[in-house]
């Protein structure tokens, strides 16, 4: 099985200061941090290798990195700069990977009962230079329809959305790691450029899928019954 990259380097903006200094990779979902939860899933396919693409708080990566030494799982820790976009991380990364024809690639902010060896087959099949999964999450609030007599004519608490949107796991070509720039987002400035190549393949996941951007899905995250990950 390929290596995976994980993208650790975000600030948190959104849940900053809420768990003190704790990055929002390592912050606790049930007992163990989000980021153990994804290694986990990934390990289930067999992977083993990992690199945590990280810019703030590399000490405490590092701390959690070296749970993990002497066993079946490695994990290497790679500085990539506190304000560098995510494509340049993975461009940092890029010669870590020289050796391999893809990457399996997420960030350390959400989890999801994905089968990663459907979607890696699905990525060599199409020949594609980027695979996404694309999910279909709920909208966090209730729909109502009402009449012109302002008469509720139907209510429907928090459906599933219309539209897919980017479940944030990824297979990425090593041929379209290298040609990253420095300054470049992965997700406005390389997922386009892809798109208008026919370069970007989706895979679709109808599973459990769950980010986490917020406090309060910290405590979603903590209350609901996961699934086997």
């Amino acid at each position: 099985m390929m290596k995976a990259v994980i993208l650790c380097g975000g600030q948190g903006l959104r849940m900053k200061g809420c768990f003190g200094n704790t990055p929002k990779p390592l912050v606790e979902v049930q007992g163990k941090p989000i980021l153990e939860h994804i290694i986990h899933h990934y390990c289930l396919y067999g992977v083993s290798e990992f690199v945590l693409l990280v810019g703030a708080n590399e000490l405490a990566f590092r701390q959690f990195a070296d749970r993990y030494k002497g066993g079946s799982v490695l994990i290497k820790v790679l500085q990539t700069g506190e304000d560098t976009p995510t494509g340049g991380r993975l461009a940092i990364a890029s010669h870590l990977f020289k050796n391999e024809k893809n990457v399996l690639a997420t960030y350390g902010d959400g989890i999801a009962n994905l089968n990663v060896d459907a979607l890696v087959d699905q990525h060599i099949s199409s020949g594609k230079g980027v695979t996404l999964t694309a999910v279909q999450p709920r909208l966090p609030f209730g729909l109502l329809d009402v009449d012109d007599s302002a008469s509720v004519i139907s209510f429907i608490e928090k459906p599933m959305m219309p539209q897919l949107i980017n479940g944030g796991f990824f297979v990425i070509s090593t041929e379209v790691l290298k040609k990253l720039d420095l300054d470049s987002d992965f997700e406005t400035d390389v997922l386009p450029s892809l798109v208008d190549k026919g370069e970007l393949g989706a895979y679709f996941h109808k599973g459990f899928w769950q980010s986490m951007d917020t406090y309060k899905d910290v405590v979603r995250l903590n209350s609901m019954e996961l699934p086997t990950l």
